[in-house]
């Protein structure tokens, strides 16, 4: 474990290279707080190098709100699921936390995130979900509706 002299602290005037040396010999440490000789080495080695990691969203995933409205996006595992044009980018305007595409994403993600290959386009499969029928017992009591009646006719 690192006693406090060993871990680095946050400096505003240093330079990027001089923090990402500092975030390499915080990857190397050994467990003991430590860097060894081949440790030091190693960290010698990936100055040289800048890693710049990006992740893509995936592949487009086609799918219909509850209005009949197709809708193109990304699912990326970070930052969540993102608005795609037909050429693949990102739509500059995401759709209002109001629109029926999130309820129709956020049903997805709740029944398992299933897709469906239709003609070569993967699709969100999701159903949405019914509104439950409560049956008032007078007073403040009420059960809820199990019978098969009500549900084939709508909820």
């Amino acid at each position: 474990m690192m006693t406090d002299e060993q871990v680095p602290k946050a400096r505003p005037e240093s330079s990027s290279a001089d923090h990402a040396n500092e975030l390499r010999r915080m990857v190397c440490v050994g467990s003991n707080g430590v860097m060894d000789a081949q440790q030091e080495s190693r960290t010698a080695k990936m100055s040289e190098f800048m890693v710049i990691h990006i992740m893509l969203g995936g592949p487009g995933i086609s799918i219909i709100d509850g209005r009949s409205r197709k809708w193109r996006f990304e699912d990326h595992p970070y930052c969540g699921p993102v608005v795609i044009g037909k050429n693949g980018d990102p739509l500059e305007n995401q759709p209002p936390e109001s629109s029926p595409f999130w309820e129709a994403v956020n049903c997805w993600y709740r029944q398992g995130k299933v897709t469906e290959q239709i003609c070569g386009e993967t699709f969100a499969k999701w159903v949405k979900p019914t509104i439950q029928k409560m049956i008032h017992l007078g007073g403040n009591h009420y059960m809820l509706d199990t019978s098969k009646q009500s549900t084939e006719a709508g909820g």
